[in-house]
């Protein structure tokens, strides 16, 4: 099949746990640190990217108290064991704000949310995840750098945030 369809050969697999109950189970237990994944090694060929998106939907399904768990599971304590600097909402830290709209993310099936995108600093076709509407807003550092749909034209143009720096 490769011989004859090189790059139109294309397939879906399942790479983790499909059975959401269990995925939900291990997300919330707190051994576990949830939103690593590989979606930097396999930049061009896994969709990975909605990983925490997903773990704010499983959680969800327990109600508020599990979400504020989620959150923090995902920013602060992460902060926390890599020394960085960030992850909390403290006097004087550099105001990150990821907007989730709680409806269109209770409506996102991350099974069907795979694209491939044209990429030209590839030159070829990337996988992406497109969950339009789940995140209408992105701050950096104050500064808007997504809306909705389309990255603000500051992004790459203007210096918004800082480097985080760990304190190993």
């Amino acid at each position: 099949m490769l011989r004859a369809f090189d790059r139109d050969l294309s397939w879906y697999t399942v790479s983790a746990n499909r059975n959401e109950r269990v995925v939900r189970k291990l997300l919330m237990d707190r051994q576990l640190l949830p939103g690593f994944n590989d979606s930097g090694a396999h930049l061009t060929n896994m969709a990975f990217y909605d990983g925490n998106l997903r773990a704010l939907k499983l959680a969800s399904d327990g109600g508020d108290i599990d979400v504020a768990y989620m959150v923090r599971r995902l920013t602060r304590d992460p902060a926390r064991v890599f020394g960085v600097k960030g992850g909390g909402i403290e006097v004087g830290d550099q105001a990150d704000l990821i907007l989730i709209d709680p409806s269109a993310l209770r409506r996102m099936d991350h099974n069907n949310t795979v694209h491939r995108q044209y990429r030209d600093a590839f030159q070829h076709e990337q996988l992406v995840n497109r969950t339009d509407g789940v995140v209408p807003l992105v701050m950096i550092a104050g500064h808007p750098a997504w809306h909705g749909k389309a990255f603000d034209s500051a992004l790459g143009q203007k210096k918004m945030g800082t480097v985080l720096d760990t304190t190993f």
